[in-house]
């Protein structure tokens, strides 16, 4: 399971900046972690969930990378 953190809506401002879109890498996931960990994990934050791809390896396992849009 991956840590908690803080959660806001997606119109909140944050220190008077707005909220806005854009992508994320994700890098040194446990090989451990599913899909579903990472839509818990980012539940709240109105991530794409189609968005979500894995790097995998020449065998076809996840590498530990990935990435997602919001």
């Amino acid at each position: 399971m991956l840590p908690l953190v803080r959660k806001a809506a997606a119109d909140t401002v944050l220190d008077d900046v707005p909220v806005e879109k854009g992508a994320l890498t994700l890098k040194g996931l446990p090989w451990k972690v599913t899909e579903e960990d990472l839509v818990q994990f980012f539940d709240g934050y109105n991530y794409i969930p189609e968005s979500l791809k894995w790097q995998v390896n020449e065998e076809g396992k996840k590498s530990g990378l990935a990435a997602v849009l919001f």
